[in-house]
């Protein structure tokens, strides 16, 4: 995850630093490099966490990801806005903490990169992710 990165990938947090630090772990886990450690970098938006903030930026560190802050709860919307204000990157990927990179799906950024250098009016794309039950914490069908 290096400085010359030409995705961010955006992750909102609230109160909770499990489902985040599980979240990044599919990510790290489940991509495969493809421009010399230069290719992602993750963000970590805290939407004014009242618990475990200590926590949150603790495993936003341990990755080396970015830390933004609201200091209110503004809802998903809002803290997305701010991972995107925040992205210095060419592209933005936008994640839930209740989502995994599935790992079959190594090549989901490759895919997204080669989408986006062949469409060059692609605004939005989808890929395969696990959506989690956050009772047992598996992926959901």
């Amino acid at each position: 995850m290096g400085e010359n990165s030409k995705f961010s990938v955006g992750i909102p947090a609230y109160n909770t630093e499990s489902r985040l630090k599980v979240m990044i772990d599919s990510i790290v886990k489940n991509t495969e490099s493809f421009v010399q450690d230069a290719d992602y970098k993750i963000v970590v938006g805290d939407d004014g966490s009242t618990k475990n903030v200590s926590e949150i930026k603790k495993v936003a560190k341990d990755y080396n990801a970015g830390y933004i802050r609201h200091e209110k709860n503004k809802g998903i919307p809002a803290i997305w806005n701010s991972l995107t204000k925040y992205n210095e990157c060419e592209i933005s990927i936008l994640f839930n903490d209740d989502n995994r990179v599935r790992e079959e799906s190594k090549s989901w950024l490759q895919c997204l990169d080669f989408f986006f250098n062949n469409n060059e009016h692609a605004g939005v794309v989808g890929f395969p992710l696990y959506h989690v039950d956050l009772k047992t914490d598996k992926p959901s069908d």
